[in-house]
């Protein structure tokens, strides 16, 4: 059957590059769409690397979208109702074999917990160094710091779901998810040089599959929409993938259907042509 010809109840949108354009803005046109997907009682999730906090410069344009897929994957909320329906964390143990693992390339360490994003006091001064500074101030507004984060990870603290690393190269990045392999970390590139790591088993695809489960919807019955690797799993794991214009290409081999590029609203043409079979 042609996917266009099935019926979907569910669509998972990545953020990045995804259902946000390449200067990180939201078009009306695809916020028209959501809002005509929720009336006709489809339901539609955020599925993105970042924290409530890291959302909050979109929440007022996304104030519809029920459910989100935060942490890649370690956090599943429910805006409407305030509340986090599952959750995974890391160990005490894993946390410090991460603090390691950022000492021997002196890596910039994100951490990403359900209350926000944690970083340190000179985060943005050094990440401007190796990547867009600009970006990463409208990212981190609502971020706490600390002066010494890598003591903070030692000390084995409860409640942090992901862990980004930034490296001065991808070279060096390299040698960190080398040194990573074994560990049963689930890790994913982004950027020029980041690795974002997750607990064992986390990622964006057994996410989708267990909000998929809370919320009663077959996993055949839901869409995923991506253009970056850590969207794979998610593509994979929906009853069918899309890949934006834009997306990677192990993205677009690996999706059922694909869309324009996030400047030209492919995500408008995700939910009217995929979840609303409406004919343009």
């Amino acid at each position: 059957m042609e996917a266009k010809q099935r019926t979907y109840s569910l669509i998972a949108f990545d953020m990045d590059g995804t259902l946000l354009d390449s200067e990180k803005q939201l078009h009306g046109p695809v916020l028209e769409a959501i809002a005509l997907a929720l009336a006709k009682g489809k339901r539609v999730a955020l599925a993105t690397g970042r924290t409530r906090s890291e959302l909050e410069p979109y929440r007022t344009a996304l104030d519809a979208v029920p459910l989100g897929i935060l942490a890649s994957g370690a956090i599943l909320y429910d805006f409407r109702a305030e509340r986090t329906l599952w959750r995974a964390t890391f160990t005490a143990e894993q946390l410090a074999c991460l603090e390691r693992a950022a000492q021997q390339e002196d890596a910039l360490i994100l951490v990403k917990r359900d209350a926000g994003l944690l970083l340190e006091e000179d985060a943005l001064q050094r990440w401007s160094r190796n990547e867009n500074a600009k970006e990463a101030a409208l990212f981190w507004s609502n971020a706490d710091y600390t002066r010494d984060l890598r003591a903070y990870l030692r000390s084995g603290p409860l409640g942090v779901e992901k862990v980004n690393l930034c490296h001065a190269s991808a070279e060096a990045r390299a040698r960190t998810k080398k040194r990573l392999e074994g560990s049963g970390f689930e890790t994913a590139e982004s950027n020029r040089a980041v690795l974002e790591v997750s607990p064992p088993g986390v990622d964006k695809g057994s996410a989708l599959l267990r909000l998929c489960e809370l919320v009663g919807v077959r996993p055949e019955e839901s869409i995923a929409v991506g253009d970056a690797d850590n969207d794979l799993p998610m593509l994979r794991a929906a009853g069918l993938g899309i890949a934006m214009g834009n997306a990677a290409p192990a993205v677009k081999a690996a999706a059922g259907a694909a869309v324009s590029d996030c400047d030209h609203d492919g995500c408008k043409e995700a939910i009217r042509r995929y979840l609303l079979s409406i004919d343009e």
